[in-house]
């Protein structure tokens, strides 16, 4: 007759049952924290925030509702979703147990908890993350339409508590900050006495145009590297501020030299890109143009006007594909601009079926029937 060796592990469920939350990692942050060398961030959670939007209504696309939460990085935002499990899943706990009278104590298992769902991490598109901060900056900052605009440089010094700065602004969206940073740095919003603007189109374009006067007077050319200090000032004493004179060049900067002792290049493709949507956008904000349009040869005349003249051959209406619409497409003589134009979607190529669909939006806001 065969006995059974009784070796296995006791297992008890413990009285006092503890509340825990499973969260599974995606394998791009497991595998940070499982490496020999992670970063600072995964020891000690300095860098790992949980956010959620202000309110529903700053969501970009009401058909896809804003996430309640999110978990971030220092470069990466990630979705939180709770499933649901049928299985039955224990948190244990190392314990010792005793057998009937005996004082002999074993090593046992005790089940302190039992968890029914698990928290997933899902990667946020960038697109999409980009686009739904744009819209809330854009809805949260006082826009910045020129030196005319009230900005409390005087004696006005409390409307400022009445506005968030860009850090407050940074924890209350739900992304990361190196992708807030992108996003701030590709609308050229900036701060003043704690602050934070965004800068109208039409106040871009004025301070492009004063960089493009202040270089000419000084005999600098924008096409190669130039040293920062020697426009500022000019620019400055057209009464712009210096923190928007910097967002704009770093807007343009090139990714390959960086601002390096006080000298600066700029990327002639961003340049002669964002001149153009710059443009765009001017031309939204004027009540005709966006009800009767402009000429397209007087849409490129504006554009050329504010390019160093060596790059004005690198405009072309390509560059702006999909941000504008045609009265006549047969002739391509009208352009419109558009008034909620957002600049980070030009990032990416739109598709053929998003193109259409937003031409069709085009005619028929302005209601196709202006004969050129």
């Amino acid at each position: 007759m065969s006995t059974q060796d009784d070796s296995g592990i006791p297992f008890e469920i413990s009285n006092e049952q503890q509340n825990f939350r499973l969260l599974e990692l995606p394998p791009s942050l497991l595998a940070l924290i499982a490496s020999k060398d992670p970063p600072k961030y995964v020891l000690t959670l300095d860098s790992l925030w949980l956010k959620s939007a202000e309110s529903p209504s700053a969501n970009v696309d009401s058909k896809q509702p804003s996430p309640s939460v999110v978990l971030c990085t220092d470069d990466h935002t990630y979705q939180l979703r709770q499933v649901q499990s049928s299985n039955s899943v224990f948190i244990l706990k190392p314990s010792e147990s005793s057998r009937g009278d005996s004082e002999i104590h074993s090593p046992s298992l005790s089940a302190i908890a039992q968890c029914t769902a698990t928290l997933e991490l899902i990667p946020s598109e960038t697109a999409a993350s980009s686009a739904m901060v744009s819209q809330i900056l854009k809805k949260s900052l006082p826009s910045y339409k020129g030196t005319d605009t009230d900005m409390g440089l005087g004696t006005n010094t409390t409307f400022s508590r009445e506005y968030k700065d860009k850090n407050a602004l940074l924890q209350d969206t739900p992304l990361s900050p190196e992708e807030f940073d992108k996003t701030w740095k590709q609308l050229c919003a900036f701060e003043v006495l704690g602050r934070a603007w965004l800068p109208a189109p039409s106040a871009l374009a004025m301070v492009w145009k004063s960089i493009l006067s202040a270089a000419i007077a000084r005999g600098v050319n924008l096409e190669k590297r130039f040293e920062l200090k020697s426009l500022a000032e000019m620019v400055g004493d057209d009464g712009f501020p210096w923190a928007l004179f910097m967002a704009v060049v770093m807007r343009l900067v090139s990714d390959t030299d960086y601002l390096k002792n006080e000298y600066v290049s700029l990327s002639r493709d961003k340049t002669v890109q964002w001149v153009g949507i710059v443009c765009l956008q001017r031309a939204g904000e004027s009540e005709q143009a966006n009800t009767e349009g402009i000429p397209q040869s007087d849409f490129l005349a504006q554009w050329y006007d504010l390019l160093p003249e060596g790059w004005r051959k690198h405009a072309s209406m390509d560059l702006l594909k999909a941000k504008y619409s045609h009265l006549d497409p047969s002739q391509e003589k009208t352009v419109f601009g558009e008034d909620i134009f957002d600049p980070t979607s030009l990032e990416t190529s739109p598709s053929a079926n998003t193109s259409g669909k937003a031409n069709r939006n085009w005619h028929e806001k302005f209601k196709l029937g202006r004969k050129s």
